[in-house]
């Protein structure tokens, strides 16, 4: 049994409103690089883009874009993190995307981690704190559905 919150922390909530123009419309990667420059407004680092998750919209994204799920495991823990792969292995990127329940459900696109880390700094810097690994995340739910 796995157990799985959903729900968006501040910082998604906060990046939907600023993306509402990214979320209006498709934004295929050739269009990416010329409208959003990296993901910064205003002197804030932004998500490149802020939609749906589709098998269409992922296949359409550039190599090596952080894609950022907003369903979490917890507060701040999303459940898919990941660089965006070469086209060749995208495939297999998006049966983890699968597995991890975040296809059909919105994301967050970033020009790199580095851009992710300072838009959560902007929004939560007291509260940050380092994200837990893939395996910390199944042992602390392993751990609560056998009531550890």
């Amino acid at each position: 049994m796995t157990v799985l919150i959903t729900g968006m922390t501040l910082a998604f909530v906060l990046a939907a409103r600023y993306a509402a123009q990214a979320r209006k419309q498709h934004l295929p990667a050739s269009r990416i690089d010329s409208e959003k420059g990296g993901g910064k407004k205003d002197g804030m680092n932004q998500p490149i883009t802020s939609q749906k998750l589709t098998k269409k919209f992922f296949f359409t994204l550039e190599p090596g874009l952080f894609l950022v799920s907003n369903v979490c495991h917890a507060p701040g823990v999303p459940v898919y993190v990941d660089v965006v792969a070469l086209v060749e292995n995208r495939e297999k990127q998006w049966l983890e995307i699968k597995g991890a329940r975040a296809d059909g459900r919105r994301c967050d696109v970033f020009r790199s981690k580095q851009h992710y880390d300072d838009f959560r700094k902007a929004f939560a810097p007291h509260n940050l704190t380092p994200e837990p690994s893939r395996e910390q995340v199944e042992d602390l739910l392993r751990r609560y559905v056998e009531g550890d």
